[in-house]
């Protein structure tokens, strides 16, 4: 299993929803885990540019532990590395922050 828990699993299924997720990313620096944050839906956005144009907020920011179950993420990319790596790649469709 790629993930720590069901409910971290569950958290980076639904990236490109409004809310958060916590997800695999990685950049110049190497790979890490990210919680990011989103006040719209991605589908929606592309749908009706003009309801979600006026003010969108996103952010994001590392971790190191699972909030759910309190495993260190870094373990997960030694077990997965390649696995995590396609999530990414899932991911970028969504143009989270500028990454992709």
């Amino acid at each position: 299993m790629t993930f720590c828990c069901e409910k971290l699993k569950n958290s980076s299924d639904n990236c490109g929803l409004r809310g958060s997720w916590i997800v695999p990313m990685e950049n110049s620096g190497g790979e890490y885990w990210g919680i990011l944050y989103r006040n719209y839906d991605y589908e929606n956005a592309i749908k009706r540019p003009d309801e979600y144009s006026i003010l969108t907020i996103e952010a994001s920011g590392g971790i190191k532990f699972c909030p759910y179950c309190g495993a260190e993420l870094a373990l997960l990319w030694e077990k997965h590395p390649e696995e995590l790596k396609d999530v990414i790649k899932r991911y970028q469709s969504y143009d989270l922050l500028g990454r992709s």
